[in-house]
C-alpha cells in the first residue's frame, strides 16, 4: 500500500524526484540499501541504484533508477525501474526552476508456495484460493517541479500518476498516488559560494502522502569540513 521510505532520502535523489535527474555537474552513480528491523525474520530489505547526466549544453539531466523492495516470508517484491528526464532554465537571475517527468516499468511478485495459512496448522489443506498469477506488470509516470538558488530550494512530486495495478487476482487493486513536498535553507557561516564552503547550517524538511499515511520530517545539518551532521525528526 506504500512506497519504501529512506531516512536519508536526499542520498537517493532519483527516488526523490526526476527533477533531480542531472541535479550536479557531470554524472554520479547511487547504490542504496535498507534493511528494516533487522531483528525480524524476513522483513523488509530495499535495493536502489540510480545513474544520472547532466547535459549542460541542452540544459538537460538524463537518469535511470531502479529499485527493488522485498518483504515477508512470501518474498512479496516489488521493482520499478525507469527512466528520468529534467530541464533546468531561470525565469529570475539567481533562481533555477527544474521541471522533471519519470516513465517506469513496474513488477509485482510472490512466492505463494512459502505462505502459510490459519488452516494448514491444523491438519487440514488451505481454503485460500492461490493467485491465478505470481506475477504482475504494469507501467507508470511520475513528475516533479523544483525551484533553487545557491542556498534554497523546494520541489514537489507527483508518484503513480497512471495508478499501477498490483493485484494477483485480476482485481482493482491499484497504487495510490503519492504526493511529496520538501525544501530546505542554508546559511553559509564560513567560506564562498564559488570557492570552497567550510561551514554551514542547513534546515530541511519532507512531507509525503500516500492513500490514507501521511509523514512529516524535519531536521537541521551542521556542516564543518569535512564532517556533516544531522538530526532528523519523524511524525
Amino acid at each position: 500500500a506504500q512506497d519504501p521510505s529512506f531516512t536519508q532520502f536526499y542520498s537517493s535523489p532519483l527516488f526523490l524526484g526526476p527533477s533531480f535527474a542531472g541535479g550536479i555537474a557531470g554524472h554520479r552513480t547511487v547504490l542504496n540499501y535498507r534493511n528494516q528491523w533487522m531483528a525480524v525474520k524476513d522483513a523488509y530489505q530495499t535495493y536502489s541504484l540510480s545513474w544520472d547526466h547532466n547535459f549542460i549544453n541542452f540544459h538537460s539531466g538524463l537518469g535511470f533508477n531502479i529499485i527493488r523492495d522485498i518483504a515477508g516470508s512470501g518474498n512479496l517484491g516489488n521493482t520499478r525501474g525507469g527512466l528520468l528526464y529534467s530541464y533546468d532554465f531561470t525565469p529570475f537571475p539567481e533562481w533555477h526552476v527544474r521541471p522533471g517527468l519519470g516513465f517506469y516499468v513496474l513488477q509485482t511478485s510472490i512466492d505463494f508456495s512459502k505462505l502459510v495459512f490459519g488452516d494448514e496448522l491444523s491438519g487440514q489443506n488451505t481454503t485460500v484460493t492461490p493467485p491465478g498469477n505470481t506475477k504482475t506488470n504494469d507501467i507508470d509516470v511520475a513528475s516533479s517541479l523544483l525551484a533553487y538558488s545557491d542556498n534554497i530550494w523546494v520541489g514537489f512530486s507527483w508518484d503513480h500518476m497512471l495508478r499501477p495495478t498490483t493485484s494477483f487476482y485480476n482485481d482493482q487493486s491499484r497504487l495510490p498516488f503519492k504526493f511529496s513536498v520538501y525544501g530546505g535553507v542554508r546559511k553559509v557561516i564560513r567560506g564562498f559560494l564559488l570557492s570552497k564552503i567550510e561551514e554551514s547550517i542547513t534546515g530541511a524538511f519532507y512531507y509525503k502522502q500516500q492513500g490514507d499515511y501521511k509523514q512529516l520530517d524535519l531536521g537541521v545539518y551542521v556542516f564543518k569540513d569535512p564532517i556533516n551532521f544531522g538530526i532528523w525528526y519523524r511524525g
